[in-house]
């Protein structure tokens, strides 16, 4: 979300895939690897989990890793899913990572057993399009092709918003492991921070809200950035300061070198103006001792001042 001015982490690159994570009961897999593969052929890549696990906590890291790499999550909703721990602990982590949840219908559930984060979204029904013996029929296809459009919206922002709490996880995990000194060349600064600020003050309507991380990544970024301005400032006086001591410096040299150089030629005329010239010595006018004396102090003291 840099060239040297702009130090800190790479800023989005939005050419890249729409990543989407299959939550699923696996009593569930024909439908779901139905609509992997014609994801894909939608350029759209997907994490799916075809293992059958066992519930354990052994194995949440691994799966949590998946919805934070996805830009988008789709639930396939039937009544094993609703009823599945583990889907039901994936939807939790949808929430708290704030990730786009896309539920798709392959069997009818009660509202009323639907969680909330399921129930207040718009379903997209695939309850009449598949049908395992026939496989993927046109209204299966025609459908997929709805999801695809529901993915790509906002596809920009949603990929900066999995960049982004990328970033954030990386200097947060670092700031708790070596100390937020050690952590803040993580922080963003220049123009991929003011990107990252306009970045949420742009978010879509259906888009997903920043997470709190990504909010105090950012806000750490911008006091970071900020103290550095300081710095850069009060540095820069300094510089400033020194720079105009020292043309102070060289001006007043310069004007003493000046002075010295008015100063010596006149002294001499005065202490010429007593001597006689050389037609006025030729006829025997000698100079006056006093006036002499006279010129030659007048001269002396110019020549001190």
């Amino acid at each position: 979300m840099p060239d040297p001015s702009t130090a800190g982490p790479a800023r989005v690159t939005t050419t890249q895939k729409i990543r989407v994570f299959i939550s699923y009961a696996r009593t569930d897999m024909g439908f779901a690897d139905a609509i992997v593969e014609v994801l894909e052929k939608h350029d759209i890549e997907v994490l799916i989990d075809r293992r059958d696990l066992p519930y354990g906590e052994e194995w949440k890291p691994e799966l949590l890793d998946f919805v934070r790499r996805s830009d988008a999550v789709v639930f396939i909703v039937s009544p094993r899913s609703i009823a599945s721990r583990w889907c039901g602990w994936e939807v939790e982590q949808v929430k708290a990572e704030s990730k786009r949840l896309v539920p798709i219908v392959l069997e009818q559930v009660p509202t009323a057993d639907l969680p909330s984060e399921i129930a207040d979204v718009h379903l997209l029904p695939f309850t009449d399009t598949w049908n395992p013996a026939r496989g993927p029929g046109e209204a299966f296809l025609a459908q997929v092709r709805t999801l695809v459009k529901v993915l790509l919206t906002n596809r920009s922002w949603i990929k900066d918003h999995t960049h982004l709490g990328e970033l954030a996880r990386r200097w947060d995990g670092t700031r708790a492991k070596d100390g937020a000194a050690r952590a803040e060349v993580l922080l963003l600064r220049g123009d991929a921070l003011a990107e990252a600020e306009l970045w949420v003050s742009n978010r879509p309507r259906e888009g997903p809200e920043p997470t709190d991380l990504h909010r105090a990544f950012l806000q750490e970024s911008r006091k970071t950035e900020q103290a550095r301005f300081e710095r850069e400032r009060e540095e820069l006086n300094k510089r400033e300061q020194r720079i105009s001591l020292r043309t102070q410096q060289l001006v007043g040299a310069e004007a003493r070198r000046a002075r010295e150089a008015h100063r010596h030629p006149s002294a001499m005329r005065l202490v010429l103006a007593g001597e006689p010239s050389d037609a006025e010595r030729a006829r025997g006018i000698m100079p006056d001792p006093t006036r002499r004396a006279e010129l030659a102090a007048a001269a002396m003291a110019r020549q001190s001042g």
